[in-house]
């Protein structure tokens, strides 16, 4: 259980530190202003850790319902996602002046961030399906 707990953090680490110069990037569009790294880090693993959590709770409500054979399962953990990360990229995003950044803009980053995101996974397993086995 422990190595299972420590596989999630370090991935998360790892994605958060990968996404945060997007998000400084998209809040520098949306917000006006570019966040320091520790605050855009900070939104960004608390977001991935929000994402995570919301996938799996849906993902067990469909696995318990029995609609996980009739739907895919990652476009409604997907959807639950969104206003979890927007939320959560609104609050902790920080204008020095306004305060935080807003549902709205922390929607616009969240969903810029998400398409990115499941564009290098769709990309991935295109290459792993093609290189011969």
């Amino acid at each position: 259980m422990v190595h299972i707990i420590g596989s999630i953090v370090l991935g998360l680490s790892i994605s958060a530190f990968v996404v945060t110069p997007v998000v400084q990037f998209l809040s520098s569009i949306a917000a006006d202003f570019r966040p320091s790294y520790s605050m855009a880090y900070k939104a960004s693993f608390s977001a991935l850790l929000g994402c995570l959590a919301s996938v799996f709770i849906v993902g067990d409500i469909l696995d318990a319902s029995g609609a996980a054979i009739i739907v895919n399962r990652n476009l409604p953990g997907l959807l639950a996602a969104l206003p979890v990360e927007a939320y959560i990229f609104g609050r902790l995003i920080r204008h020095p002046v306004t305060g935080g950044v807003g549902f709205v803009n922390g929607s616009l980053i969240s969903v810029i961030v998400t398409l990115l995101g499941y564009s290098v996974y769709l990309g991935i397993k295109m290459l792993a399906a093609a290189v011969p086995v």
